[in-house]
């Protein structure tokens, strides 16, 4: 298994707004040391948890629909799975139903280091599914695009579906629209 570093290449495309990459979590000293077609993520020292992410497919999300990662054997045994968001150029906003108001990558400022990655959350087949997290972006002339992202982790494989949504039905939380 390959121990590198994220590199923008390893995530797959959304897209021109937004970048992400599928993974699985063990705790430190608990991953599988041989699982092929995998990327090892290095920890910082100390690190409760270990991350080992998918090799990308190379497709651009909102054209291919969905992928599908296959889960290994030893694979199968992970505390958790991630999706992890990188930014782009291209702004965008996140949120989902029952939420009060929609989140984004962390701009740096003065006083606190922004971020570039979002992670969340995959739980294990048989556990809490995943939220579908809807998205808005804008193209250069100003004009609204929304998708929604799903993730399901099935016995053998995660799932990853990007899904246009419709910015004039109430499809989309109304704060993704209201928020600036």
């Amino acid at each position: 298994m390959a121990v590198v570093k994220a590199r923008t290449e390893d995530f797959e495309k959304v897209g021109n707004f937004l970048r992400l990459r599928v993974g699985l979590v063990f705790p430190a000293g608990k991953e599988p040391k041989n699982a092929p077609f995998m990327i090892r993520h290095p920890a910082p020292v100390g690190a409760k948890w270990s991350k080992i992410y998918f090799q990308q497919k190379g497709l651009d999300l909102v054209e291919a629909v969905e992928i599908e990662y296959p889960v290994s054997e030893p694979m199968t045994h992970a505390s958790f799975g991630e999706l992890l968001l990188k930014k782009t150029k291209r702004p965008v906003l996140f949120g989902r139903f029952g939420e009060e108001k929609p989140f984004t990558f962390k701009e740096k400022t003065s006083f606190e280091e922004g971020t570039s990655y979002i992670p969340l959350r995959i739980n294990r087949p048989g556990e809490a599914e995943f939220i579908t997290l809807y998205m808005r972006t804008e193209d250069d002339d100003g004009n609204p695009s929304c998708f929604a992202l799903m993730v399901r982790w099935d016995d053998g494989s995660i799932s990853v579906g990007i899904y246009p949504v419709d910015v004039e039905r109430e499809e989309v939380p109304a704060f993704l629209f209201e928020a600036k």
